[in-house]
């Protein structure tokens, strides 16, 4: 009886470790996310000197979508048009590609940079970067599941 007793025991902690480690995963996706969406992208924080017209057009965008904190702004070296949000409303990073500044009109880097506002004010960037967490889980849980 003990035995059976320390193997139930052993297996309730497991699912209450296991269950702990995905919480704690979902908590920390959209911080992981944040940092490493830079680095995927390979862009670099890009000061207001460089680009003066990028930074008020971001910033009378925040003001217009009921009042956003006004995101980071770093660029990409990529030559395809890409703007793209991570973090959260009120600490976020808005990544704009070299492209999008140099191939695209001004009214076109506004509607980019208006889409990529409106996410960072409704939860897309939390919601995506959970995401990024339960895909591989449920592929592992799918895995775990095949017979051998």
């Amino acid at each position: 009886m003990p035995r059976a007793l320390l193997a139930a025991t052993r297996a309730v902690v497991g699912r209450v470790l296991a269950r702990a480690a995905v919480l704690a995963l979902l908590l920390l996706a959209p911080l992981v996310r944040d940092l490493v969406t830079p680095r995927i992208t390979g862009a670099r924080n890009l000061p207001e000197t460089e680009e003066p017209e990028l930074y008020r057009l971001v910033r009378q965008m925040c003001q217009v979508r009921e009042r956003i904190t006004v995101p980071r702004i770093m660029l990409s070296g990529s030559d395809a048009p890409v703007a793209v949000v991570s973090g959260w409303p009120r600490k976020g990073r808005l990544i704009v590609s070299q492209g999008l500044l140099t191939n695209l009109s001004h009214e076109a880097q506004m509607a980019m940079i208006t889409r990529e506002l409106s996410r960072l004010r409704q939860p897309y960037a939390a919601i995506d970067a959970f995401a990024w967490v339960i895909a591989p889980l449920a592929f592992i849980a799918l895995l775990a599941r095949i017979p051998s």
